[in-house]
């Protein structure tokens, strides 16, 4: 029996995007994974809103190109990647919600740096250090 829609989806790295600045704040390297709680001020009712690879605009030769440090401001956003294994991802309810899946964390499999509109993939060590140099700035 083949694979359904559902299976499918399951199955595809989905994204949920952050400020860049918040990264060092939630990320633990311990267990891989990013925990909105550690994150001062912000407010999280349990659901992580995800894009698909597609609606970001990620392709294959995105991986390819470094993101220079020059490209990193206060505005600059955070794609995380991850399988959601631990839950199923929820289909919106009406059009005004969007898809999401239920949790306290984020494991992180893959970062994209989203900045003036084209994501370009990005190292832990280098997402963690601009995000820590942002902190800095603030």
């Amino acid at each position: 029996m083949g694979a359904t829609m559902a299976d499918r989806e399951s199955d595809a790295t989905v994204y949920h995007v952050i400020p860049l600045a918040d990264f060092a704040r939630g990320y633990d390297r311990h267990d891989g994974a990013y925990h909105p709680s550690r994150v001062p001020g912000l407010r999280f009712d349990g659901r992580f809103f995800v894009l698909s690879g597609d609606e970001l605009g990620i392709r294959p030769e995105d991986a390819d190109p470094p993101a220079d440090g020059a490209s990193m401001g206060i505005g600059c956003l955070l794609a995380m990647g991850s399988r959601p294994d631990h839950g199923p991802v929820h289909a919106p309810g009406n059009r005004l919600e969007g898809r999401h899946f239920h949790g306290e964390s984020f494991p992180v499999r893959e970062l994209y740096l989203v900045n003036d509109g084209r994501p370009i993939r990005i190292s832990f060590h280098d997402a963690l250090t601009a995000s820590s140099s942002l902190l800095g700035r603030s």
